[in-house]
């Protein structure tokens, strides 16, 4: 395991100014953001919604629905998450958020699917390879499961925006995260806490209206638009890596 850091380095966003600076990029980028999820999570929830409920007496029919639901989470999520990441970057760069310098041009939503579908097929390679990794380190034992997943945490970055693939992509991760791992860890945590509790958010709405698919799926995707958030702040923490710690050469 990696050693622990008592401070971040000089540059190094603070989770405050790490929160506050992704919460700027996805309300500024929120409609794009929710087109995006619609077109993708709409249809994806649809069918999970309607996929027979197995019993869960046996747990060959469950294992069967996970995997089901998992296989078709990476297939039409990542694109999801490919064109959020690509809409967030475009702005950023705009804008000159996140130590960038202001050049290049937003990004219609449209426009970021259509981008980002020749790298589509590699992304799922690339989630594939790393997962079958920390997969592996897990069994062995929990912890270099977990530190793997934590060092391979922006695989997609490099992918995406600095068209990295194959191992390239995961030594990319890597040594960014190298010599921060705890910090990135620490920092992965609590976004995800605070978009799994705010998922539940929409839940509200049975407050006031009875249970119904329309109802269910609405709620769903209300929920996947919400998770978005977590993409946004991962494109921002690579973005503060790299401009701390110089990208790794090829």
């Amino acid at each position: 395991m990696p050693a622990k850091t008592s401070s971040a380095p000089k540059g190094m966003y603070s989770l405050k100014t790490l929160l506050t600076k992704s919460w700027g990029a996805y309300r500024e980028n929120f409609t794009k953001i929710l087109y995006i999820t619609l077109a993708v999570y709409i249809p994806l929830n649809i069918i999970l919604y309607f996929t027979p409920t197995p019993n869960f007496d046996d747990l060959s029919d469950f294992t069967t629905l996970f995997r089901w639901e998992s296989f078709l989470e990476l297939i039409l999520g990542t694109v999801a998450t490919l064109a959020v990441a690509s809409v967030v970057k475009a702005w950023i760069d705009k804008s000159g958020k996140a130590g960038s310098g202001s050049s290049g041009k937003e990004i219609e939503w449209t426009e970021a699917i259509k981008n980002i579908l020749p790298v589509w097929p590699k992304a799922i390679w690339i989630q594939i390879v790393s997962g079958i990794i920390i997969s592996l380190a897990t069994i062995l034992l929990i912890l270099p499961g977990i530190f793997m997943a934590v060092s391979y945490l922006f695989v997609i970055h490099a992918l995406l925006f600095r068209e990295k693939t194959g191992l390239d992509a995961l030594h990319y991760s890597y040594q960014l995260v190298k010599g921060r791992w705890w910090r990135t860890f620490g920092l992965t945590l609590v976004i995800g806490i605070f978009t799994f509790i705010a998922s539940w958010l929409p839940d509200i709405i049975y407050i006031v209206v009875p249970a119904h698919y329309v109802t269910d799926i609405v709620t769903m995707t209300a929920a996947d638009v919400i998770y978005a958030f977590s993409t946004v702040a991962f494109v921002v923490m690579f973005l503060n890596y790299e401009a701390v710690k110089a990208p790794v050469k090829k």
